[in-house]
């Protein structure tokens, strides 16, 4: 069923370099060999091998064999869908990337620039009186003590400081 469609020749070798077979009949796609010879065991970093009009042979490195079993019922036979890539691209890279954030204004930016605007409104919870309140029953001098204190209120957002 898939013949007529399987129009290029093919070469195809194991990845020892023994066992080249010539004249298989296939079908070369993006990322994709097909055949119906499945006399060919196909494993992954075997070879296929086109040899296009200008005399350049491309050579396909199979990543996945994709080997389909017949489905007679449908009357197509055997075949394989082969995952490749050119012997002259890099392998894929993994493509498993974690990234594990938190915090108020967390974000992830990857080849992108953050335009974003973010409003944290931080709870006070009670640590600036009790900063103040250790502040005036220490030793500290009371010149230090000033400075001290115009250093906490610099730390408290307007939106929690106390006006007396």
């Amino acid at each position: 069923m898939l013949g007529e469609a399987l129009n290029e020749t093919l070469s195809f070798v194991k990845a020892d370099g023994t066992n080249r077979k010539d004249g298989i009949k296939g079908l070369v796609t993006s990322g994709k060999v097909m055949t119906e010879d499945t006399s060919i065991q196909v494993e992954p970093n075997d070879r296929f091998l086109r040899e296009i009009g200008n005399g350049l042979v491309e050579e396909y490195i199979v990543e996945d064999p994709g080997y389909r079993a017949a489905m007679p019922s449908m009357g197509v036979g055997a075949f394989y869908n082969s995952k490749v890539r050119r012997s002259d691209a890099p392998p894929a890279s993994p493509s498993t990337i974690i990234n594990n954030v938190q915090g108020a204004n967390a974000r992830v930016n990857i080849n992108s620039v953050d335009n974003s605007q973010n409003l944290a409104a931080v709870a006070d919870d009670g640590i600036f009186d009790l900063l103040r309140e250790k502040l005036s029953e220490s030793d500290v001098p009371k010149p230090d003590q000033a400075s001290i204190q115009t250093a906490i209120e610099g730390w408290i957002p307007a939106e929690c400081r106390m006006t007396p």
